[in-house]
């Protein structure tokens, strides 16, 4: 006898993806489902998930490229570890747009700055 289950897909938002739209990294999970990729974003509503049909990668020139879109997480710094950072260093940094948009891009570390707080200010 054949028995039918419904398979949840499990949700790992463990990669991030460089978006073609902005070329800022995002945090994201991948879902395959027939013959079509999903990217979800983190923090985003289902309208902005991109949708990849096999048909889309025209060569292995396209596959390897998109490939190249994809990283593991990058690991969050504390504040405390900023100073620990030498020139040269490779990071994922934000820029702030407003409240509401903020993106991710690689940058290098060409310097650092150290940032007295005032206590008791007014």
């Amino acid at each position: 006898m054949l028995t039918r289950r419904i398979v949840t897909p499990v949700i790992n938002y463990s990669t991030e993806f460089r978006a073609y739209e902005d070329d800022a990294w995002y945090t994201v999970c991948v879902l395959f489902h027939g013959d079509t990729l999903t990217v979800k974003f983190l923090g985003f509503p289902p309208g902005n998930d991109v949708v990849f049909p096999f048909s889309y990668f025209q060569n292995s020139k396209d596959l390897e490229a998109f490939k190249r879109r994809f990283r593991p997480l990058s690991k969050q710094l504390q504040d405390e570890e900023c100073g620990l950072l030498t020139p040269g260093t490779r990071v994922c940094a934000c820029h702030s747009f407003n409240n509401e948009d903020i993106r991710f891009y690689d940058a290098v570390v060409d310097g650092g700055w150290e940032i007295k707080l005032l206590e008791n200010v007014i």
